[in-house]
């Protein structure tokens, strides 16, 4: 269990669920059938909205892929938009923070993936550059969630819910790409101050024995001696 779920991986994970998580508002209506938020008979999106007739028969008709709604933008049975909310229509032109989101998530994503599987996760300085990516990336989260509430308030659909889920795993993602830099600082600091270390150990340690093998070595004996005559 420790082997695979390591901090990295941990990261991997959260990184590319918040980037898969992204991509929902942005291909909704007209892109896709899913639903950014719906009202009434009406279905919105990041590039435009839709109006589904239910009587005489089940019609959808969608306004061309713009960021922004107009008001003017009516549909075929002559459909006026209407938001949820009170909103002016010129703040749906603020919807392009999902766009930006999802690129910024994409390549957050991509670095991580590079921290998990590449030596770029023992470069602090790699490791640096994705926590500052992530820092504008909650910030984009929150204001993606902070303009669809503006929008369409209650009438909100998952994909902008998942906005604010969003938010709170990158403020985790965020606490864990410093503390992993952190952590990696450190360990390449000791491997370094042991490397330089090493030599004078390895010197001390070699003079220590030579001392050690002098000391155990006996004194050399004379080579003749002389002898005295007592008469």
């Amino acid at each position: 269990m420790k082997k695979y779920f390591t901090t990295e991986m941990v990261l991997w994970i959260l990184s590319m669920g918040v980037a898969v998580t992204h991509v929902f508002p942005v291909i909704a209506v007209p892109v896709t059938h899913i639903k950014l938020a719906a009202f009434m008979d009406f279905t919105y999106g990041v590039f435009g909205w839709c109006y589904t007739r239910r009587y005489p028969s089940k019609l959808v008709q969608c306004t061309k892929r713009r960021i922004g709604y107009k008001y003017l933008n009516t549909n075929l049975y002559g459909e006026i938009l209407y938001l949820p909310s009170e909103s002016k229509y010129s703040i749906s032109r603020l919807l392009v923070v999902h766009i930006i989101a999802l690129i910024n998530s994409t390549v957050l994503a991509a670095m991580v993936s590079m921290i998990a599987v590449t030596r770029y996760g023992d470069s602090p300085q790699f490791i640096l550059v994705s926590a500052l990516v992530s820092l504008p990336l909650f910030t984009f989260s929150l204001f993606c969630f902070l303009v669809d509430i503006l929008l369409f308030a209650t009438h909100l659909g998952w994909p902008g819910w998942l906005m604010l889920v969003d938010t709170v795993v990158m403020a985790f993602v965020c606490s864990l790409l410093w503390s992993l830099r952190r952590t990696v600082s450190t360990r390449t600091y000791e491997t370094l101050h042991e490397t330089e270390r090493y030599p004078m150990q390895q010197y001390q340690n070699a003079t220590q024995t030579i001392d050690e093998s002098l000391m155990l070595e006996p004194l050399d004996q004379p080579i003749s001696t002389y002898k005295t005559d007592n008469h």
